[in-house]
């Protein structure tokens, strides 16, 4: 068995001798990963106007309703020479808010209760009514526009 001096000279050599390991080469992003690029503008800052121009943003109003006058709203349903069901134009009808008559009441759609019951309120008291959609279709005459 060796000596424990042996041993300390052993390992007070191998501690010597021992040199730091290179550092592992510089990991390449994977395909996945996101890396800036250069040139796109990061950090960049814009130029000065020149002297004696004052450049001012148009109030948040102002750009809104400009913004509002050039926006074409689309067209619910654009192509009208396809054929509507007639459980279609039920819907169109109470999504439009159009009034329904039911003898000499006169009720306002109001919202949906599931898949087929249309919520009503009578415009006289504001009392609701609930109506199947199939009681909607053959009512489909006594809507007001």
């Amino acid at each position: 068995m060796p000596e424990a001096a042996e041993v300390e000279a052993a390992i007070e050599g191998s501690v010597e001798t021992a040199r730091p390991r290179p550092s592992p080469a510089p990991r390449r992003p994977a395909a996945g990963d996101v890396t800036p690029r250069s040139g796109n503008g990061a950090g960049r800052t814009t130029p000065a106007p020149p002297a004696g121009v004052v450049r001012r943003r148009a109030p948040a109003a102002e750009r809104r309703q400009r913004e509002r006058r050039r926006r074409q709203d689309p067209v619910p349903f654009p192509d009208r020479r396809l054929s509507r069901s007639a459980y279609e134009q039920v819907f169109l009808k109470l999504v439009a808010g159009e009034r329904l008559r039911i003898g000499r009441e006169t009720y306002t759609p109001i919202g949906m209760k599931g898949w087929y019951h249309a919520v009503f309120r009578r415009d006289s008291d504001g009392h609701e009514r609930l109506l199947t959609i199939d009681q909607l279709l053959r009512k489909m005459k006594d809507w007001q526009v």
